[in-house]
């Protein structure tokens, strides 16, 4: 029995251990996927950058140029090429410029809080392991009390058994020849007394099982059906709302235009 009750509450702390890995590993995932948004748009924010100044001088280089034989009347002529041309230039200067503005806004919303949301995860998964910790530890204390209480009840049912097969024997033996009717009613007095007292704690051992019973399936119940569902919730990414998702498509939608 004792063996029976030490492989029911390690059973019960493996399935809590395998609860709480799969929690963190939840967790994991999802700063794993914060890391990623921050790091490609520190990234992506440094190449367009980098791209955007390069275009931004070499623009910059061809609108300081002069055109010696062509006369002034000719370079403001929509007729005549330069005007095209200086306006081309001009227009790639602020399309440069607007990539660059735009790296800002990679940072203030993307990596920046993303860096945030992190950050709050993590304060929310300590909030939510110690909350779980406490729940199995308080579901690991109903098991305990549940197996005592069923050792208990079997042991004072072994013995109520006991007594009441001593019980009929005595009371189909025959009087033997150094016994007295006397001395065999006493006995049997005493024995019914006894049979009787453990008849009586083996009731209640039972009545208190089941009772201990009925609130360990109500505990189970309460812990998979409310409280580790709401932990699971708990730490999912609420946070992520932080994060302008609308900005983000945007951002997606203005790097595909500018590239088409």
């Amino acid at each position: 029995m004792g063996q029976q009750q030490v492989k029911v509450t390690q059973e019960l702390k493996n399935i809590q251990v395998e609860q709480m890995t799969k929690l963190q590993a939840k967790h994991q995932a999802e700063c794993d996927l914060l890391e990623d948004m921050r790091t490609f748009s520190q990234k992506k924010a440094a190449i367009e950058r980098e791209y955007a100044q390069g275009i931004q001088k070499l623009a910059s280089q061809y609108l300081k140029r002069d055109w010696p034989g062509i006369k002034a009347d000719d370079r403001n002529d929509y007729r005549s090429m330069y005007p095209v041309w200086k306006s081309f230039l001009e227009g790639t200067m602020q399309v440069a410029q607007s990539r660059i503005n735009m790296c800002e806004n990679y940072k203030n919303f993307i990596s920046e809080p993303a860096r945030t949301v992190r950050s709050l995860k993590e304060q929310q998964l300590k909030r939510c392991v110690d909350q779980l910790t406490k729940i199995q530890t308080e579901l690991q204390e109903t098991v305990k009390d549940l197996a005592k209480g069923k050792k208990k009840y079997f042991e004072t049912e072994q013995m109520a058994h006991a007594v009441r097969e001593k019980a009929d024997i005595e009371a189909k033996s025959k009087l033997s020849l150094f016994q007295s009717r006397i001395s065999l009613q006493k006995a049997s007095v005493k024995l019914k007394a006894r049979r009787s007292e453990c008849n009586s704690k083996a009731t209640h051992a039972r009545n208190d099982y089941l009772l201990t019973l009925a609130a360990a399936n109500a505990h189970q119940d309460r812990y998979y059906q409310t409280d580790l569902v709401n932990i699971m919730k708990g730490v999912e990414m609420k946070q992520m709302q932080l994060l302008p998702s609308k900005s983000l498509v945007s951002l997606g939608r203005s790097s595909i235009y500018r590239s088409s």
